[in-house]
């Protein structure tokens, strides 16, 4: 039997195991796999497991007995939908069953709809909503372990426990942001479809991590995938020294990220704002086909006091402004930021549709100009006078002029055809 399966987790590498084992396993393709999955088949890369129709035209390719679908985001998107649709045998829910285990929400009201007995529940759409909920909870002394849930797949599985209203506030908020200091959207501007990556500067100062290198990859790819320019706008301190060394691998991570989104000729800008410091401004903030700028913003590697202390030398007055930078020519533009959403969208103009949006009207051929009628010679002008002249054998000056003496013409204007007074022939 050959098997398709989808995943990469620990899960799917226990699927691999098992499917190893049976006696009709004949081969094994795992999108994208991990190293335990490698053990048992070949891993397959290049293709988002997310993508319903990449996944169909690979498995149209492989043309597995079977495809087992592991994680709930491929089940989600419907790419079990999609390859069942198509003739192939899958083990796995349909999207409509997944929404389940994809969204807490949708779980309560249909435990609540069926009679099963749950604890009750309210659902937010944003953090304020959520946090006056919180408060008036436990002003009615109803708090004492209020369990704070993020619905959807992005957000993750965790739960946080709240004992008093400082701690569900801070719940609520790290569950809006994603848990950690980037947070990743998609949608449009200006009619035209954007991914950004933005950093939160309140989680422990926007610093880089593992968590925050992984949401700006999967921003980057998920810009490719949906044929979108990258929008990054960082305020970060630089890499975050408690993860150590993992920290400082995300600088590599990131640029890399970058180049896929200019290998699929996509523009990626980099909106700075304040601070873009360490790390982050070493890797990709600084690597923005377009680099703009807020007025102010501290952008710059080390700091102003560590640069002088090293070179003992007295930096420029405004040194790593966001306005020196644009003098040097490290920064494209410094725009206010109840300016920077029309900017944006005109820059993306520029970028994503270079070709103007009307017809192009092509010009009628201009005619030919009638030649102007000849002039009266009185008439003419200095410049036809001396067109007119310059066939004109050259006549001797008046200075030059010999005297009469009785001989021939020619002896007197000089034969010329003979030898000059220099003793060379006369130029013809």
């Amino acid at each position: 039997m050959r098997v398709l399966l989808i995943g990469s987790g620990g899960r799917e590498h226990a699927m691999a195991w098992a499917l190893a084992r049976s006696a009709r396993f004949t081969k094994l393709w795992t999108l994208p796999g991990n190293a335990g999955t490698a053990e048992f088949g070949e891993n397959v890369q290049g293709v988002s497991a997310a993508d319903a129709a990449a996944v169909a035209e690979l498995a149209g390719r492989l043309r597995p007995d079977l495809v087992v679908i592991g994680p709930e985001e491929p089940l989600c998107a419907g790419v079990g939908d999609r390859l069942a649709a198509e003739g192939f045998a899958v083990f796995g829910p349909s999207a409509a069953a997944a929404e389940i285990e994809s969204s807490k929400a949708f779980a309560k009201e249909l435990m609540k709809r069926a009679g099963i007995a749950t604890a009750a529940a309210r659902s937010f759409d944003r953090e304020p909503a959520a946090v006056a909920y919180l408060r008036q909870t436990f002003a009615r002394g109803e708090g004492g372990g209020i369990v704070v849930k993020a619905d959807g797949l992005a957000a993750g599985k965790g739960v946080m426990v709240a004992q008093t209203v400082a701690e569900a506030q801070a719940a609520a908020g790290a569950r809006e942001s994603g848990g950690d200091a980037a947070i990743v959207c998609h949608g449009t501007m200006g009619g035209m479809k954007v991914v950004i990556a933005a950093f939160d500067f309140s989680f422990m100062g926007g610093s880089m991590g593992v968590a925050v290198g992984e949401a700006f990859v999967a921003a980057a790819r998920l810009a490719v995938l949906q044929q979108a320019p990258l929008i990054a706008i960082p305020a970060s301190g630089g890499a975050r020294m408690q993860e150590g060394i993992l920290s400082l691998m995300q600088m590599p991570r990131t640029v890399v990220a970058v180049q896929e989104v200019r290998e699929a000729r996509l523009p990626f800008i980099s909106l700075m704002t304040d601070p873009t410091t360490g790390g982050v401004s070493a890797s990709f903030a600084m690597l923005g086909d377009i680099a703009i700028a807020e007025p102010g913003a501290t952008i710059g590697f080390a700091g102003k006091r560590v640069i002088e202390d090293t070179i003992r030398e007295k930096l420029p007055e405004g040194f790593q402004s966001a306005e020196y930078l644009h003098e040097h020519g490290m920064v494209d533009m410094v725009v206010p930021r109840q300016e920077m959403r029309e900017t944006l969208i005109r820059t993306l103009r520029h970028l994503v549709r270079p070709n103007p949006p009307a017809d192009v009207v092509p010009l009628k051929p201009a005619g030919r100009i009638a030649a102007a009628p000849e002039r009266p010679k009185a008439l003419a002008g200095p410049a036809e006078a001396d067109a007119e002249t310059a066939a004109a054998p050259p006549k001797p000056s008046a200075k030059a002029a010999p005297k009469p003496s009785g001989k021939p013409a020619e002896e007197a204007a000089g034969d010329t055809s003979g030898p000059d007074k220099s003793g060379e022939p006369a130029a013809d």
